[in-house]
């Protein structure tokens, strides 16, 4: 039986990047060996503030360091490309959201990770946030009869500099798409996560706020039809006048559950009680990454480890991949002002 370390390394050294080399960090029985960026000066510091390796070349770094994962954590246009290549080569992969740029793409590295048997996930972290976990148990539990609708809003603010300055952000062929694809993809991915598969949905976008800076959209609203009978609103943007927490709200037969920030409540009636309060750490992230990277990066290591079940483990790609045909079928439908179907694989 392998009792050494396991080694981790780590492409972009963004700023999610710390995220998962502090989770990295935490973990007695992985060690962070190396990390690579395409800026030669992010990836030394990266390296000396982390005690690892520094590479430009990640291909360079996966050939010599020969890990046993690697996390991808680099703009969205490369995590397809990335993931293929390393799964072709033996290496299990933890991808950032959104796992790839299209379905049809997710698709392909799903393909390798059949081919390869090799572990793959992505991060949608907010799932196992202590008050998703709560909302979920409450829901599930049946005291409070079926659910008839879920409700996602995301009021955030991003200005002209955080667009410009990031040398990908904002344009199709590299983001793929703006609010839908970059700061919302976790709520409506939570939507899912309660209210199960997406049928069919009627959607706008729009760049209200952003002209002449992006290309893709600032803002996004969406009628859900859920194959449960369910009913969905969803509205997200990004010319909001400042973030606001994100709101998931449930209503079921006999009670409605909010989701505000790391807050979970329980109304009844004129009844009002907390499923989770928020706790007393705060988080050295941006609010809206939520404080479980770190608890999902340690469930990967165990399924590597064979201490956990795959399904218990990560999040599977297949998520990452109907997450992003709600996504496609909100383009759709804003493109043709018409309802679409949401595809299914």
């Amino acid at each position: 039986m392998r009792t050494e370390n396991r080694r981790a390394c780590i492409i972009g050294c963004g700023a999610i990047s710390r995220a998962h080399a502090d989770a990295l960090k935490a973990l007695p029985s992985v060690e962070l060996v190396a990390a690579a960026d395409i800026r030669p000066e992010r990836a030394k510091a990266f390296a000396v503030r982390y005690g690892c390796r520094a590479y430009e070349d990640w291909r360079k770094m996966l050939s010599e360091q020969k890990p046993d994962a690697v996390h991808i954590c680099t703009p969205h246009f490369l995590h397809a490309p990335m993931a293929v290549y390393a799964l072709q080569h033996g290496v299990p992969v933890l991808i950032e959201k959104p796992v790839a740029l299209s379905p049809e793409e997710a698709r392909g590295i799903i393909a390798a990770r059949d081919s390869s048997h090799r572990y793959a996930g992505t991060v949608f972290q907010n799932r196992l946030n202590d008050s998703t976990q709560a909302a979920k148990e409450a829901a599930d539990s049946g005291k409070y009869g079926r659910i008839l609708g879920v409700k996602g809003i995301v009021t955030w603010h991003r200005d002209r500099d955080y667009y410009q300055n990031s040398g990908w952000r904002g344009k199709f062929s590299t983001e793929g798409g703006g609010v839908l694809m970059n700061q919302s993809i976790h709520t409506l991915d939570l939507l899912r996560y309660f209210a199960g598969e997406v049928d069919s949905l009627c959607a706008f976008t729009a760049n209200w706020s952003h002209a002449g800076v992006i290309e893709v959209e600032d803002t996004a609203a969406a009628d859900l039809k859920f194959q449960s009978g369910a009913r969905g609103i969803f509205y997200a943007t990004t010319a909001n006048a400042t973030d606001s927490p994100a709101e998931v709200e449930i209503t079921l037969e006999k009670a409605v559950i909010v989701l505000r920030g790391s807050k979970a409540t329980l109304r009844l009636g004129s009844e009002e009680r907390d499923l989770c309060a928020p706790g007393g750490t705060q988080s050295p992230y941006k609010l809206c990454w939520g404080q479980s990277h770190g608890r999902l990066i340690e469930r990967f290591y165990d399924v590597l480890a064979g201490s956990l079940a795959p399904e218990k483990g990560i999040v599977a790609l297949e998520e990452g991949v109907a997450a992003l045909e709600i996504i496609s079928a909100i383009y759709r439908s804003s493109h043709s002002g018409k309802p679409e179907k949401v595809r299914h694989s």
